[in-house]
């Protein structure tokens, strides 16, 4: 199971964290497939999302093991004025 870091309005709808049991390898393209799935009502705003592994933004296609991951964080899109 590993601890996933949630920002924004993500963390107002869910908590700072969630935990969640992930296969040995994924995507982020999966990684948000498979949280959509969890939480429906969240899919559309799951989609804009970026990931990032042990602080760093990981791209669409990245393949990353769930074993080296330090730290999880789904960080929504921000605006401001």
């Amino acid at each position: 199971m590993i601890e996933i870091k949630l920002f924004a309005y993500l963390s107002e709808k869910l908590g700072p964290q969630i935990s969640y049991t992930l296969p040995e390898t994924i995507t982020k393209q999966s990684l948000l497939a498979l949280l959509a799935e969890t939480y429906p009502t969240l899919s559309d705003e799951l989609k804009h999302c970026n990931v990032a592994v042990n602080q760093a933004f990981i791209s669409e296609q990245a393949v990353f093991f769930t074993t080296d991951i330090k730290e999880l964080a789904i960080i929504p899109p921000v605006s401001g004025g």
